[in-house]
């Protein structure tokens, strides 16, 4: 028994307590030597596949308040989007045009194009210092 219940219960006969993030996170290093390196890649992929792949859930909140404080700053942010067809988590740089639980249209300095994101597919972000502005021709219906 790894100290994993999925009773409450269940802990009281074990006389164990809830199992703490840092254990697992132990565990799954451990793990990970014993299993080939194109194996933990294909699982880390079906792992974000799973979790970013479709609407059934909303975005990151933490994550989201990030992005929210960018454009109401209209502040360049710093971001990891999971992209489905390389099917790995890229940075970018973006300039927020357009937010809303669903999407977000931005400006993107890798791409330097204007792009739609998923919401729920952003896995990280932070506020850079560096301002923008949005074109005065913008018009987020030439992108929903």
């Amino acid at each position: 028994m790894l100290g994993i219940v999925e009773n409450e219960w269940e802990q009281e006969d074990y006389n164990i307590g809830p199992v703490k993030r840092k254990e697992i996170k132990s565990l799954i290093k451990k793990l990970k030597t014993l299993v080939p390196e194109e194996e933990i890649e294909k699982i880390d992929k079906e792992i974000m596949r799973n979790k970013y792949g479709s609407f059934s859930h909303g975005p990151d909140e933490q994550v989201y308040a990030v992005l929210k404080k960018a454009f109401d700053k209209k502040s360049i942010a710093e971001v990891e989007y999971f992209s489905p067809t390389r099917e790995e988590v890229t940075q970018r740089r973006i300039s927020i045009y357009y937010l809303s639980r669903r999407y977000i249209i931005a400006y993107c300095h890798k791409r330097d194009d204007i792009r739609k994101f998923r919401a729920d597919r952003f896995v990280n972000a932070k506020l850079r210092k560096e301002r923008y502005t949005i074109p005065v021709d913008f018009d987020k219906k030439d992108y929903l």
